[in-house]
């Protein structure tokens, strides 16, 4: 209890009194009396309490509080309802509801996500992230998934980026959201901060995601990444997947972590203007690594790959097609790999700019 209470209960009725005769908002009215008696003179509950008491018509102030019950607190409520109040809230009010406390962190954690869609490009100075539920949608004749991972997503700037803002310090990360506020989080990493909300989204997947769509352009720290990965305790349930590489190796480093049970489309993007491979036995390489994957060899997936890849030489390709893989050539840009031990087999067609593989039933 306070000690206004015990030093100077008649005050304390007086100035209650009249706060509750004009009818103040009970937490303004405790704002005015901490700056007139101190933060340490009553708790807000506390003050409540009495506020209440007084709204009522109750002014004796010789009543025991020791013979309450227990009051209950926001995590006595059911579950159920809980679980409706998280489910009202977007990923930016989640973040900040977890800091109240460790229960409510907790409680956050534990809420499985509903995102349908998620979409992150990582840069040097910058990353940029979109976790879609579903809710944002542009006002466009047809739909344009580039438009719309530009207009909502969220971005993390590094001071770099920002060298004309004063107020951002060099270790500083500038986050900016549409139709939000920016914020400057001090002492933050743009990439760090946009894979720790990205995994708390992907911690507890309330269904199967429609897509994931992740590219590293410039980001030296990439592999910061896979080790997140491998933290999570089950694989990525998403039915497609894009993956845009620069360094040549990005899609070693994710498709192992992609739950072969619920993809039904991969699409790597190889634009590889980082770490070019030089010779055929590397492509071959590459090539082999994204075939014999869990995601290709045990998916029931019918669209599995379209590889695009302009740097690739394509009399490279089709060799490695017949010489590697027992690819049975029907004409120059259409191919057939028989799956062993099944009926199924995987079907290539060459466009000019991208490789188009599906897996078939014979």
């Amino acid at each position: 209890m306070g000690h206004i209470l015990q030093n100077s209960p008649r005050q304390f009725r007086d100035l209650l009194i009249l706060e509750t005769i004009h009818q103040v908002p009970v937490f303004r009215a405790y704002q005015k009396f901490v700056r007139k008696f101190g933060q340490d003179s009553m708790s807000y509950q506390d003050y409540e309490f009495w506020y209440m008491r007084f709204l009522r018509g109750e002014y004796s102030m010789d009543y025991d509080r020791s013979q309450d019950p227990k009051t209950r607190s926001l995590m006595d409520m059911p579950l159920e309802i809980m679980e409706q109040i998280a489910g009202g809230l977007n990923i930016r009010e989640k973040m900040r509801l977890r800091k109240v406390c460790g229960n409510l962190r907790t409680f956050i954690d534990t809420t499985p996500s509903n995102f349908i869609k998620i979409l992150v490009r990582f840069e040097s100075e910058r990353t940029r992230l979109w976790l879609d539920d579903g809710t944002q949608k542009l006002d466009l004749r047809r739909p344009d998934r580039v438009a719309e991972f530009e207009h909502f997503s969220v971005l993390y700037d590094s001071k770099a980026t920002w060298s004309m803002l004063e107020e951002l310090k060099d270790d500083d990360c500038l986050v900016r959201v549409h139709r939000h506020r920016d914020k400057i989080v001090p002492k933050a990493i743009h990439w760090e901060m946009a894979m720790y909300n990205m995994f708390f989204a992907l911690k507890n997947q309330k269904q199967v995601l429609e897509e994931i769509s992740i590219e590293n352009k410039s980001l030296s720290n990439f592999e910061e990444f896979e080790t997140r990965l491998k933290c999570l305790k089950r694989k990525i349930r998403v039915k497609k997947v894009k993956i845009v590489t620069h360094y040549s190796n990005e899609e070693s480093m994710i498709l192992p972590y992609i739950d072969p049970e619920t993809i039904e489309e991969l699409e790597i993007e190889m634009k590889d203007w980082k770490v070019e491979l030089k010779s055929e036995e590397d492509y071959k390489e590459r090539i082999r690594k994204i075939v014999e994957t869990e995601t290709m060899l045990t998916s029931q997936v019918q669209q599995c790959v379209q590889l695009s890849c302009p740097s690739v030489p394509w009399e490279w390709i089709m060799c490695l097609l017949e010489r590697e893989f027992d690819a049975i050539k029907i004409n120059s840009s259409f191919y057939r790999i028989p799956i062993p031990n099944s009926r199924q087999f995987f079907e290539i067609i060459l466009h000019p700019t991208e490789i188009k593989i599906t897996r078939v039933e014979n």
